[in-house]
Parts: C-alpha cells; structure tokens; sequence
C-alpha cells in the first residue's frame, strides 16, 4: 500500500449509528469538563462532613498577590467568615490540565502561634475531595458474634483499652504535629542524591535516627508495664524477644553506629552540616539553652543557620 502521512490519517466515533469524525483536540476536550479552578458552589455547615469521606489525602491553599493583586485579602477575609460561621465550603476542582473534575470540601483554618511567636499552624483551607454517589458502596456485613467471651478474651481486650488509652496523643504522648514528622521515604531519596553528587561510599541515612515514624523509646519505657500486659495477653513477648535479639545482632555486626541527635550532639552535628536532621522544636530549644534570641517567624532553614553559625563562631 502508500504511505500515509499523518494529514492523511484521521479518526471518527460513533454517534447516532454513524461515523463522525473528529480530530484529536477534538477528542481531548471531550474529557475535560473544566480548566483548572476551583468553582464555588456553596455552603454548608460543618456537621455536613463525615470521616468517611475522606478518599484521597488533601490539598492546602494559600494565596498569592503575585498572580491576582488583592487575593490575600479577600482570602483572609473568606476564612474569618467561615470560620465565625462554622461553615465549609462546597467547590468543584480541577487541580491540573489533564486531571478530572472532583467535588470537594473546603474547610477554613486560622493562624495560630506559639508563645515564642513563631507560626504552628497557617492561615489558610484545607481542601477534602468529597466522593461520588458511585463511590459509596452499600455493602451487607454480617458481624462475627462472639457467643462465648472467655476470661482470656476479656482479659486481652481490657488490655487493649489500657494501651489504647495510655498512648492517646493528647495526653501523655502530646499533640500532634504533622511538622515534626518528615517522610522516611523522600529523606532518604534525598540523602541518596546527596551521597551521589558528593561521591560518597555510604549513605548517611539511618533507619533508627532518620525515621520519625519509628516508636519512641521514652514512650516504650514509660508504658513498659501496660505494653507487656497487652502482648503477654496473646502470647507475643516471644516474638518480642526474638525480634529483640535479632536487633541485637544486627547492631553488633554494624561498624559505625550513627549518633543521637540529642541536644549534647548538636555540636558535632554542626561541624558535619548537619543540622537538618534536628527538628525546628529542638532547634528553639537549643537557642534557648544557649540564651540566643529568635526574633519574627523563623523557618527551619533560619534556624539552621543560626545555631550553626553561633557554634562555629570563632573564640
């Protein structure tokens, strides 16, 4: 057959019993409902959200004069009223070019600041993509009845209950702070191209310094009583044990065990560069031991910088 250049070529769908042709624009912008935005739809009271809606982690939104002059200031005024109001907003969104239209919750949130001035929390909407009719399914589950609860059976799930209550996290554990915890995952990608671009031999990244995710030791010691009940209730302290010995055995085999980053250490943290791996609370904390004044809303970046260079300072 001939050649056919690709002006030659075209396509066609089907629409009524017939071929109608189209070009691939065309095609492209039947899936598009929308550029991207964020559309108001309306109000509702914030009783309206449930925990099940939430499908797909959330965006946070801020604004910008440099794109539209002014939108700091209707912005802020839009989340003072919100919030006074105890509404969220009902919005349909288009987060890229290529990406779906979604119906969403946007829910206001007010600066807060600690007792050093220095920003917890920013002024600004977290925005919770809502699910399609489509996506909540009415499914029947039949709940397994326990006809007989044995003395074991009760005495584990009252374990249960005390570990459950011992390690809530705005009690004894403190409150949750989403910027004190990094992902594991993107920190050690980063110390793996840091390792490259300076043609070093071993990452300097460890799971049991590096990840915040891990348990605490201090937590483990102070609820060591309650933790061994709930695992003694099954049976496990012999999985306890074996894992124990096994982490033993593979820190005894290691050459070179990574240092703590304790307020003692942040000196020969410094001296390496680092710094980055403390979080901002035992940075202030240091500045504050070391009677160093922090003046505005300092990021962690200043921080760094500024506990370095008192550290470093010659004399």
């Amino acid at each position: 057959g001939d050649y056919l250049a690709p002006q030659d070529m075209g396509s066609c769908v089907m629409y009524g019993g017939e071929q109608v042709k189209t070009s691939s624009q065309e095609k492209k912008s039947v899936s598009k409902l929308d550029s991207p935005s964020i559309r108001i739809l309306g109000f509702k009271d914030k009783s309206f959200l449930q925990d099940w809606y939430y499908v797909r982690p959330s965006f946070f939104l801020f604004p910008s004069d440099t794109l539209i002059k002014g939108s700091t200031k209707c912005f802020s005024a839009l989340v003072i009223a919100m919030h006074q109001d105890s509404k969220v907003m009902i919005a349909s969104m288009t987060a890229q070019t290529n990406a779906h239209t979604r119906m969403v919750a946007v829910i206001p949130q007010l600066e807060v600041k600690d007792e050093n001035g220095f920003v917890i929390d920013p002024a600004g909407m977290h925005v919770i993509t809502l699910p399609f009719c489509d996506d909540i399914r009415d499914i029947s589950v039949e709940e397994n009845k326990v006809e007989n609860i044995t003395e074991e059976i009760e005495n584990s799930i009252q374990c249960a209950e005390t570990v459950i209550k011992c390690l809530r996290m705005n009690s004894a554990i403190g409150k949750y702070d989403p910027m004190e915890y990094s992902d594991p995952a993107i920190s050690k990608h980063f110390a793996n191209i840091e390792a490259i671009g300076l043609d070093e031999e071993e990452v300097d990244w460890h799971s049991e310094e590096d990840d915040d995710f891990l348990p605490q030791k201090e937590i483990e010691d102070a609820f060591e009583a309650q933790l061994l009940a709930f695992s003694d209730s099954f049976g496990g302290t012999d999985i306890i044990e074996e894992k124990k010995v096994a982490t033993k055995r593979k820190r005894d085999s290691s050459a070179k065990q990574p240092q703590k980053k304790t307020l003692e250490n942040i000196a020969s943290f410094a001296r390496e560069g680092k710094l980055n791996k403390y979080t901002k609370a035992q940075l202030i904390e240091y500045c504050a031991k070391v009677n160093i004044t922090l003046q505005g809303s300092l990021k962690k970046g200043d921080l760094v910088n500024i506990v370095t260079k008192h550290i470093l300072a010659p004399g």
